[in-house]
């Protein structure tokens, strides 16, 4: 964790993500959190959106380029696992969404997060 910034019920938490920076939102938080903090984050699989990498377009806070390991087509999702350093989490998309067919293992991508949808689920260090 590399800032807090509070005002009023409301927080801002930054994170060094593997060299990528990373903001939460939260309002009224419960949790007592300091710069310094390594913790664990979570995000729900339906809110990481994926775009090609000219990001500069996009209006998310949070864009964390990423590389595509696997990649499941159903009949109405598709599931995208991305993986940053040594983490790896999932993008769940419908399954006619246009970037999907042009989705490949190995692709390099840029997967966006908003920073309402991010969590702290375990603090690792007081």
């Amino acid at each position: 964790m590399t800032g807090v910034t509070s005002h009023e019920m409301l927080t801002i938490v930054t994170f060094d993500f593997y060299g990528q920076s990373l903001q939460m939102l939260s309002l009224d938080m419960q949790q007592k959190l300091h710069e310094g903090q390594r913790v664990v984050l979570g995000v729900k699989p339906w809110t990481i959106g994926l775009l090609g990498m000219r990001a500069e377009e996009s209006t998310f806070v949070n864009q964390l380029h990423v590389k595509v390991q696997k990649i499941e087509k159903g009949s109405l999702l598709t599931s995208v696992l991305l993986s940053v350093g040594e983490s790896r989490f999932e993008s769940v998309t419908v399954a006619d969404n246009s970037l999907t067919p042009t989705l490949h293992e190995g692709d390099d991508v840029v997967a966006v997060i908003p920073a309402g949808e991010i969590s702290v689920t375990e603090i690792c260090d007081g």
